[in-house]
């Protein structure tokens, strides 16, 4: 019989350090993820032969496009000031805001996104609608999961892309928790 492989999704954690790999970790560069190259992203393991694998279906099925590696490479050059930027963002948010941030400790950077636990938080999201770039996201895979399902209706992702205006934000959000 051939043996479980163990891999990772670790989609969002370009700039974290990692505390293992397992047989494979993969890492996304699409669109919304710390880099982008468009589409794509980073397979990364110690294993030779799953290596060898990887490359043969990458080879058969898709590869990506020179232009596509243009950008990543072009990106990944800026990954340590991208990584410096949604840091500063990150501390501004939790400095500034009366949520607790969600932490990624292990698999991820912290900072690569802000999910904050908001009581009422659906209110809320009416009130930024329009305003802020939000998102809600965590939908429980089992209902009926008590703490779970609590978390999943509070969870709140606030935007850390560098260029993102991180005052307005807090404003904005100051402003709409008054009439919520």
């Amino acid at each position: 019989t051939e043996e479980a492989k163990v891999i990772y999704d670790a989609a969002y954690s370009l700039g974290a350090e990692l505390p293992d790999i397992g047989d494979a970790t993969v890492l996304s560069t699409t669109a919304t993820k710390t880099i982008t190259s468009c589409e794509g992203g980073i397979i990364l393991t110690n294993d030779a032969k799953l290596a060898e694998e990887m490359r043969e279906i990458r080879d058969k099925c898709s590869r990506m496009s020179e232009i596509n590696a243009v950008v990543g490479l072009a990106y990944l050059e800026m990954l340590p000031k991208i990584l410096a930027r949604k840091k500063a963002i990150f501390e501004y948010y939790s400095s500034h805001l009366p949520f607790k941030p969600q932490r990624i400790s292990l698999w991820g950077t912290s900072y690569g996104y802000y999910g904050c636990l908001v009581p009422n938080r659906d209110e809320l999201v009416k009130k930024l609608e329009g305003k802020v770039e939000i998102r809600v996201r965590y939908k429980p895979w089992v209902k009926g999961l008590p703490t779970t399902d609590d978390i999943a209706s509070k969870i709140l992702i606030l935007p850390c892309y560098p260029d993102v205006d991180e005052q307005q934000v807090v404003q904005t959000i100051k402003e709409c928790l008054e009439q919520v």
